[in-house]
């Protein structure tokens, strides 16, 4: 999906005991709306940090075509999830996007996360960032 990515490090499904969702949603806009994707996106992540049981979200975008983007959410469990999914501004979100996307967001939900510790494969005009894997998504974060 991404060929040119800031977000360099591969993540693998992992087992876990852990309770916690991770839920990687990639979308893409019009490219000539791609401000008011950003505008939309960033009132979603700000509304969806405030939400009880919400760990993290980060919004990443890709560099190659800055039209795409993808959320990465952390829940603390199914319940805070699903509560998220029913949320008023989770489905304004999506009513919202609609009406600016390419094609419809495509949102896959995991239990467990892990980081794959080879170091990365490289190819021409692939940009890689061997920070630690709690930085890993600041460089190309959507700002405030």
């Amino acid at each position: 999906m991404f060929t040119i990515f800031a977000l360099s490090l591969t993540l693998i499904l992992a087992q876990s005991d852990d309770t916690s969702l991770h839920v990687a949603t990639y979308l893409d806009v019009q490219i000539r709306l791609t401000n008011q994707g950003i505008s939309l996106i960033k009132q979603y992540r700000d509304a969806t940090r405030m939400e009880r049981g919400n760990s993290t979200v980060d919004v990443i975008q890709e560099i190659a075509r800055p039209n795409r983007f993808v959320i990465i959410e952390t829940w603390k469990d199914q319940p805070s999830f699903e509560a998220h999914e029913r949320a008023e501004h989770t489905a304004q979100f999506r009513s919202n996007l609609k009406a600016i996307h390419s094609s419809p967001f495509d949102q896959r939900v995991h239990q467990g996360f892990a980081m794959d510790t080879r170091a990365p494969s490289t190819s021409p005009g692939m940009i890689t960032d061997s920070s630690p894997a709690s930085k890993i998504s600041q460089p190309a974060t959507l700002r405030s």
